[in-house]
């Protein structure tokens, strides 16, 4: 395991992925910018793109199984299976409301202009030593990455030189933990896990660690269903266009059969003496 400091994949950058995002259809997550308001449409993940009942076992939110009382319902913005009340609930206009899970809801309505915003920490490694650093999240869909670069103060010190992140997809975890550099204190720090990497940052206030905890994993939750949504759009492009190299196969054979038959007709026929 890497550093506490190091990230994934530094020679890649977020935006080399983006391109992925591309031919998704309109209605998946992660699209719209920080900026923007996103309003909860039934259309944004389309049915087919659900996850299948027999597949969901539990609650992708508390963890807990389903029953007659607990009953399942898919959330319209990533197509994943939640227990009503408190992990999913109708969002939206009263004439126009949707299930939404808490994951969704709360990236786009509470978390996601912060975690764009970001906000600064200060990153603790195993030598001992803090730094400085604005810690954010930066791109849609499946390049969504959070991504931490120096303050003013640290590039005077040149502690630090060059940008870090690492691709959401790829975070395996998401918890508040004891810094290095003060084992017992655990009040306003947490750490980023990967499987190349653990980051740990202290936040400057409790309120600020609380937040960022909540938006962070929500915006794993919501990077992870999008890649789920995009590999099952592909996988059923794969199928669409096999289907139809079926059909024009079928078709191409007819009319060979055809052209073969009025051929062969022509051939038989009585020639004049």
């Amino acid at each position: 395991m890497g550093g506490l400091c190091s990230c994934l994949e530094d020679d890649q950058d977020p935006d080399e992925r983006s391109a992925l995002v591309s031919g998704r259809p309109s209605g998946t997550v992660g699209r719209t910018n920080a900026s923007s308001s996103t309003t909860f449409s039934k259309n944004h993940c389309p049915e087919e793109f659900w996850v299948p009942d027999e597949e969901a076992s539990e609650c992708q939110y508390c963890r807990q199984g389903f029953s007659a009382t607990n009953r399942r319902h898919h959330c319209r913005m990533c197509g994943d299976v939640f227990h009503g009340g408190n992990c999913s609930t109708p969002r939206g206009p009263t004439e126009h409301r949707v299930w939404v899970c808490k994951f969704c809801y709360d990236f786009y309505q509470k978390y996601k202009t912060t975690l764009y915003a970001g906000a600064q920490f200060i990153l603790h490694q195993q030598d001992d030593v803090s730094e400085t650093v604005v810690l954010k999240v930066e791109g849609e869909g499946v390049s969504m990455s959070v991504r931490w670069t120096p303050t003013k103060q640290t590039l005077k010190r040149k502690m630090m030189r060059d940008q870090q992140f690492i691709m959401l997809q790829d975070v395996t975890g998401i918890e508040a933990g004891a810094s290095i550099a003060r084992p017992g204190d655990t009040s306003c720090c947490f750490h980023i896990m990967s499987a190349r990497s653990i980051v740990t940052l202290e936040a400057l206030s409790y309120g600020s660690q609380q937040d960022w905890l909540a938006g962070l994993k929500s915006a794993v939750f919501v990077c992870r269903e999008d890649c789920r949504l995009l590999a099952a759009q592909k996988e059923a492009h794969v199928l669409q266009r096999a289907e139809r190299q079926k059909v024009r196969g079928e078709a191409k054979r007819k009319r060979q059969a055809s052209a073969e038959n009025i051929v062969g007709k022509y051939r038989d026929r009585p020639r004049r003496s």
